[in-house]
């Protein structure tokens, strides 16, 4: 199986992000509500793990001591958490709370490439030299191996690595998250990457059948291992929501984003809606005038930039930028 196509123009792309200082988990300089916090201010963050008690986002290392850690939404001991996992902090108060962790493609190898670069599951996987390697591999990848990926996904469906874990044993499940397409309700199929899933015999624990549309995030799941590498086809046990900052944001009960939730977020732009709105895979951004631009400007927004973006959520739960640099090259 080629995978040029999807390749082309991503290479240059970094997967993880540059440390540059250490500081802590306080609010950025740039938050126009320093000095006059609410007392429930709270800050989630989109960002990558440097540590086995450090979280680095925009150049900035946050102590996740003493936070609760969930991964696939069980709550697991912190030692679970890896140099490179992309995962998702909340803090209040200035104090780290939640950090939430989904695996983003764990399942046997397709196709390997000169340069090692992986298929997964029918999921592109760009390595780069910012990748980190789990200690306990074996070496050299090789198709069939089960292999756990963390990263980001750029607007081509490439998954940029940043954490690789070559699995000695069988895992519970073979799982994937990201966007659907080709979504056909009536056969009950659609594509992730170049992964057909068929969900018809899955069962649909917090998401509704009927709600399923092209673009929306969710977690696929094979919970008996079915897959077959190079098979580029799934009949799913599972499907279930997608963690994002807005979920993370959220009251047990009812939403309490504006003006409480500030949010720090890393990715590539993977959809323009229009010149003041665009996308970072599951989140809507929106930008205003007061919108500062750093090494760029507002016209250099497009599909598969890699930008950091801070600012506030508001009550459609958009992200509110009131900051956006750019990453890229």
């Amino acid at each position: 199986m080629s995978t040029s196509h999807q390749l082309h123009g991503s290479a240059g792309l970094l997967a993880s992000v540059a440390l540059t200082a250490i500081l802590s988990g306080c609010s950025n300089s740039s938050n126009p509500s320093n000095g006059s916090l609410s007392p429930n201010h709270q800050i989630v963050t989109h960002g990558t793990v440097t540590a086995s008690n450090t979280l680095s986002v925009n150049g900035r290392h946050i102590s996740i001591s003493g936070a609760a850690v969930y991964a696939d939404s069980q709550i697991v001991d912190q030692s679970v958490l890896k140099s490179g996992m992309t995962v998702i902090l909340q803090r209040q108060n200035g104090v780290a709370k939640e950090i939430h962790y989904q695996v983003d493609v764990k399942g046997p190898v397709d196709a390997v490439d000169t340069n090692g670069n992986l298929v997964i599951m029918g999921q592109t996987v760009l390595i780069s030299s910012g990748t980190s390697f789990d200690d306990s591999g074996t070496g050299a990848i090789s198709v069939g191996e089960i292999v756990e990926v963390s990263g980001l996904r750029d607007n081509f469906g490439v998954l940029h690595a940043s954490f690789v874990e070559q699995n000695q044993s069988q895992p519970n499940a073979y799982e994937l998250q990201g966007p659907i397409s080709q979504l056909n309700k009536a056969d009950r199929t659609f594509v992730i990457g170049e992964l057909l899933v068929n969900y018809k015999n899955a069962r649909l624990d917090d998401i509704s059948a009927t709600t399923l549309q092209d673009g929306q995030y969710i977690v696929v799941k094979d919970e008996i291992r079915s897959y077959e590498p190079g098979s580029l086809f799934l009949s799913a046990t599972k499907l279930k929501q997608h963690r994002d900052v807005l979920s993370v944001s959220e009251n047990d009960s009812t939403p309490s984003y504006s003006p409480f939730t500030e949010v720090e977020i890393e990715s590539f732009v993977t959809r323009i809606i229009s010149d003041d709105v665009f996308e970072l895979g599951s989140t809507t951004v929106v930008v205003s005038p007061d919108t500062r631009f750093r090494d760029g400007d507002r016209s250099q927004l497009q599909l598969n930039s890699r930008v950091e973006v801070e600012g506030w959520l508001n009550i459609n739960g958009e992200l509110e930028a009131w900051e956006v640099e750019f990453e890229d090259g």
